[in-house]
């Protein structure tokens, strides 16, 4: 076996924890499989799948775009899944399983098979509360949940953010066949949702609190000019109970990836996880089971003050000008990459508009962040 890319000294993690400050190879650019999957027992489980890179690289982890899946349980289940998916994630579509039964995964890819421990159910307590905290840095998210009674103390939240955001310049009419025109819904390119599925690791454990319940734990970070709060933000809370192993896993790799600034990109140590490989590739991934709970909560930049200041670097240098609109037709028929803005009443006296507004048609579309689709979780109301 060609030795790892970050293979140096073996970290315990269910031993001590002591101070560890490894010695990296640079020389050693041999790829590691990396799973981060969880098997969701009221259906369609998730496994997210790439490789790594050397720590040199430019780049993250690479997707693992094909797989073929066996997911089994001690009371007898077992469930084969051949998926495919540009961006690694690759769900399993299968019904409601059994809470109570022991789970085990086996992923063969083009690099190597990989097969997983026998790993136990955990119950998460339901999501009580999401809700924004402004710190000096940014906003912060933070969520609360009830008490709960199943056995486990250990919890992993993931998060994925949506918002909706303009491009620069808002460009309500549009050029086409000679003549200006207004747009219709259909022809917008000014208005824009995007999307974040958050990497950081968000992890909490109330082993040593009385109360079996999480109150204000912070699982997400908004800087200061953002503009994912600019005009409206949604965030889905996932919230998971794990076991101890579980934890312990989660926040080694928690250490060692805000050491070199990159989850699962490329790592420091080593870390073995639940997963062996089956052959020559070595594997780090871990694999949980349970039952999720789920939170969706919108906000609006309206309900925060003092109002929230932003800014999207990508439309940096971003002007516009002016045109009388009987020579509108021939500066955007000459000139494609223009597009008018609105219409402009800058004639005293003069109840008809006189000239259109303009701006280039980079500046004034939002699709290079986003697309202009409404998701169809997407609320207005609060």
């Amino acid at each position: 076996m060609k030795k790892l890319l970050f293979l140096i000294t073996t970290i315990f993690l269910f031993s001590c924890e002591e101070p560890y400050t490894p010695v990296i190879d640079v020389r050693d650019n041999s790829p590691i499989a990396i799973i981060d999957a969880f098997i969701d027992v009221s259906g369609n489980s998730i496994v997210h799948l790439s490789h790594s890179v050397p720590l040199t690289s430019d780049t993250s982890a690479i997707p693992i775009t094909k797989a073929d899946f066996l997911l089994e349980s001690d009371q007898g289940l077992a469930l084969e899944f051949s998926t495919q998916s540009p961006t690694g994630e690759h769900v399993l579509p299968h019904g409601a399983l059994s809470p109570t039964a022991k789970y085990k995964l086996t992923v063969q890819t083009n690099l190597g098979s990989f097969e997983s421990e026998w790993i136990e159910a955990y119950t998460s307590s339901d999501i009580k509360d999401v809700k924004l905290v402004r710190t000096d840095l940014g906003m912060e998210v933070h969520v609360s949940s009830e008490e709960n009674q199943d056995k486990s103390r250990f919890y992993r939240w993931q998060i994925e953010e949506t918002w909706r955001f303009n491009s620069f310049f808002v460009s309500r009419f549009i050029f086409k066949n000679g003549s200006v025109f207004r747009r219709t819904d259909e022809e917008n390119i000014s208005h824009c949702y995007a999307q974040n599925f958050a990497s950081d690791i968000a992890i909490a454990t109330t082993e040593n609190l009385e109360r079996n319940e999480i109150t204000d734990q912070v699982i997400q970070f908004v800087p200061n000019m953002s503009d994912k709060l600019g005009i409206r933000y949604s965030v889905l809370v996932k919230q998971y109970s794990i076991s101890k192993a579980s934890f312990v896993f989660w926040n080694t790799l928690k250490k060692n990836s805000e050491s070199v600034g990159d989850l699962f990109g490329s790592m420091p140590s080593e870390l073995q996880g639940n997963f062996t490989s089956k052959g020559n590739m070595p594997v780090l991934g871990w694999v949980d089971a349970g039952l999720p709970a789920k939170k969706r909560v919108h906000f609006s930049a309206v309900g925060i003050d003092p109002p929230w200041a932003f800014e999207t670097p990508f439309y940096k240098g971003c002007t516009s000008d002016i045109i009388l609109i009987p020579d509108a037709p021939t500066l955007f028929g000459y000139n494609p990459q223009l597009v008018p803005m609105d219409e402009l009443y800058l004639f005293e006296n003069n109840g008809e508009p006189t000239h259109y507004s303009y701006t280039t048609k980079v500046c004034a579309t939002c699709t290079n962040l986003g697309t202009t689709t409404t998701p169809i979780f997407w609320s207005e109301n609060d």
